[in-house]
């Protein structure tokens, strides 16, 4: 039994307009109905079909109607062309591009902008639409015409009008703008209601943003960079004004105030290097350079990097059962093992020199001698108290590693020309010792500003800060003792980083150079500021060399 049947069985009370539309076999045209009279019940037509299509006649009904009206409106303008009565259109002018709206630019400029995207201003009056209106009001038109053409929106120029035709001929100015009267009626309406600010008032105002720029612009002159919190209490003490940190960094977007970028922790003296001093480091070597021909087998920097398991250590990913939920786990470092220093150097050419490893014990385990840590290897182990460097450990590199390095140098390349070596300011390093050989040696010594070591320090620039991450993945073997496998995985990171190309690339960003004088196969160093890339406060210029790409024959066999 179907729902028909169902719906009508004996005593199921069912309406009877519904009763009519489910026993109805075949269609008949709707007529009257009366809801008092239940015989015209058979007449109704509730048929879902039958109401999509009466609306969809309605709908077309009205479109119909508002396309007669505006044909209408533009039949009635006699002999004027309909492209006439618009606003002249620029067709050379450039669309206004969404990128226009930025959002550092002031709420006034934004609506400007707005305006003229949404209806370009009018760029001229057409005479045969200024014969329409009555002398008087064409005459003042036509003495403003100027000042109506230079108004930089649609909007304003109505209003301009508005006012010269006394807020009459709305007509006429329907006709000129291209609108219909009642565009002109809601125009002349809104200009007599006076209008508010949009959105809340901004929480600073101009002469505090101009206060709070100026004292961003003085901590950043200053080399001491504001953040968010610093800001947010500069704010609270001057103005009197609590704002969250949201609401300050869209101020200073928006208004132009400054900008955002990622800030690094670093030591107070390091912030305090003169770029003066800088600038004239640079200028005293590139002056030497210029006139002294080094090989970059001769121009050396040495300096020294500390080592402390629990100084070093920071956040590493970690491996745990997958049923443990802590997102965070600790991981044991041992911090009984005290500090030691390494003595490195490098050269120019991408050679480095034997290290010297600095230990606070007093002896080592013999194991470092049967595994091949020897110094006839190129491997030195002293011992201080602290694990620092001292005067009478750097006269022992002088006389060890360094002095013996550049005299054989010196007669493998057959060089008898100036060696130049860069340091730091550490005093350790101005021995009486170490002076009188570097003289004796034909070795000339620069030493970098104080706390530019971040910015003019091959070895700093290029290689310990990648040492140091190094050391952590050398895994010695649980036979050897904790301070042997200290040693061990200096010497082994140091020997990981210490490539040719780490080196060179080390010299390139502390802004030196090499070039090669015809017929010569030996590389010359040259130093510019320019091309040193870790310089604070300066425009870098990237190192260009097309002879790199030259090609060098090879032994063929």
């Amino acid at each position: 039994m179907n729902i028909r049947d169902n719906l009508t069985k004996e005593g199921d009370e069912i309406p009877p307009w519904v009763r009519i539309n489910i026993t109805r076999t075949e269609y008949r045209p709707p007529t009257h109905f009366d809801y008092q009279d239940a015989s015209s019940h058979e007449s109704f037509d509730f048929e879902t079909q039958e109401l999509i299509e009466a609306y969809a006649r309605e709908k077309k009904k009205r479109k119909l109607k508002e396309l007669n009206h505006l044909s209408k409106f533009w039949a009635s303008v006699d002999a004027i062309e309909k492209d006439q009565l618009r606003y002249p259109v620029d067709e050379d002018a450039d669309p206004v591009d969404e990128d226009t709206f930025s959002q550092g630019d002031n709420p006034d400029m934004i609506r400007c902008r707005y305006l003229k995207e949404k209806r370009r201003p009018i760029t001229a009056l057409p005479e045969e639409i200024l014969q329409l209106f009555p002398a008087e009001v064409k005459g003042r038109l036509e003495v403003c015409t100027d000042d109506i053409l230079n108004l930089p929106t649609y909007q304003e120029q109505l209003y301009f009008m508005l006012d010269l035709t006394n807020d009459s001929c709305h007509p006429q100015l329907a006709r000129l703008c291209g609108v219909s009267r009642a565009t002109i009626n809601n125009h002349s309406r809104r200009k007599k209601v006076a209008k508010q600010p949009v959105g809340r008032a901004p929480l600073l105002n101009g002469t505090e943003m101009a206060r709070l720029k100026c004292y961003i612009e003085m901590r950043y002159l200053s080399n001491n960079i504001l953040n968010i919190p610093a800001t947010q209490k500069y704010i609270a003490e001057e103005f009197q004004k609590d704002i969250c940190s949201d609401t300050l960094l869209n101020i200073i977007r928006t208004r132009k105030l400054g900008k955002t970028c990622t800030g690094i922790p670093m030591e107070v003296t390091r912030l305090e290097a003169d770029p003066m001093e800088i600038a004239e480091y640079y200028e005293t070597m590139r002056d030497f350079f210029a006139k002294n021909a080094v090989p970059d087998s001769f121009l050396f920097n040495v300096d020294e990097s500390g080592f402390q398991p629990w100084a070093d250590n920071t956040k590493e990913l970690c491996i745990v059962p997958p049923e443990v939920k802590d997102k965070e786990m600790f991981f044991p470092v041992d911090r009984s093992v005290k500090r030691s220093s390494q003595i490195a150097g490098v050269a120019a050419d991408g050679s480095w020199l034997p290290s010297v490893i600095i230990i606070p014990r007093k002896t080592i385990e013999e194991e470092m001698l049967q595994v091949g840590y020897r110094p006839e290897n190129g491997y030195h182990i002293v011992s201080q108290e602290a694990g620092f460097i001292t005067s009478l450990i750097w006269d022992f590199w002088t006389e060890t590693v360094f002095i013996p390095e550049v005299q054989r140098r010196r007669k493998q390349y057959g060089y008898s020309g100036e060696a130049v070596i860069l340091l730091d300011g550490c005093s350790s390093h101005s021995t009486d010792y170490f002076l009188d050989e570097c003289l004796y040696n034909g070795v000339t010594i620069f030493r970098a500003p104080s706390h530019s070591s971040d910015q003019c320090q091959v070895l700093d620039l290029g290689v310990f800060g990648v040492q140091k991450r190094a050391t952590k993945k050398v895994r010695p073997s649980e036979r050897f003792s904790q301070q042997s496998k200290e040693i061990i995985k200096i010497f082994s990171s140091w020997q990981h980083v210490a490539t040719p190309a780490n080196i060179c690339a080390a010299f390139g960003q502390a802004g030196f150079s090499k070039y090669r004088i015809d017929g010569d196969h030996t590389y010359y160093i040259s130093v510019d500021i320019k091309h040193a890339q870790k310089v604070r406060g300066i425009e870098h210029i990237p190192i260009e060399n097309d002879d790199c790409k030259k090609h060098i024959k090879v032994p063929f066999f």
